[in-house]
């Protein structure tokens, strides 16, 4: 994806932290399915076995989801701290809602991040967040192929307004007597 590559190439790491546990618990869903499958006895011996592997499926599912949920919410796009842009961590997420033209890039920070159960069905950006809110027609021609460079050239100026921004806040809660947080 462009954006990805823009925020990138600005010299952030992408963060696999979330991915890593994500394929940790697929995994090992995966497995006690196997299990499941292929245990040596048969049906009816193995009732006891199939119940908590089914069990246990269910169980791992559901944590898949909800940490998906919570750590991860609709970004597709974490970073690991950037020091020289004061530890931003930047999460990157998009909308286009239905029967529409108008897409939206949302750069966000961590640091505005709460992780709540309330925020799952949160569709509205963060009040400090920073959008990219244009119509398809800007970034695509009329054969559907996308303008790499226009779009790329939008998304650094929005990540160096958000950066600027950033910074801005820090520096003006320091001056306050406000402690950086980690």
């Amino acid at each position: 994806m462009v954006c990805v590559q823009t925020i990138l190439d600005a010299g952030y790491e992408e963060e696999f932290f979330v991915s890593n546990v994500k394929i940790g618990l697929g995994s090992i869903t995966i497995a006690i399915a196997l299990l499941a499958q292929f245990y040596p006895k048969k049906y009816p011996d193995n009732w006891l076995i199939l119940l908590l592997c089914l069990v246990f499926y269910g169980v791992g599912s559901a944590a898949l989801s909800v940490f998906t949920s919570l750590a991860e919410e609709d970004s597709f796009l974490i970073t690991k701290p950037k020091k020289v842009a004061g530890d931003l961590v930047l999460r990157l997420s998009s909308r286009l809602p239905r029967y529409s033209d108008e897409y939206k890039l949302v750069l966000d920070s961590d640091r505005n991040r709460v992780v709540s159960i309330a925020n799952l069905w949160r569709h509205d950006p963060r009040k400090d967040s920073a959008i990219l809110s244009r119509s398809l027609t800007e970034f695509y021609d009329d054969k559907g192929f996308l303008h790499e460079e226009k779009f790329a050239a939008e998304v650094q100026k929005l990540l160096t307004d958000f950066e600027k921004s950033y910074s801005n806040k820090l520096m003006s809660g320091l001056e306050k007597g406000y402690k950086k947080v980690k």
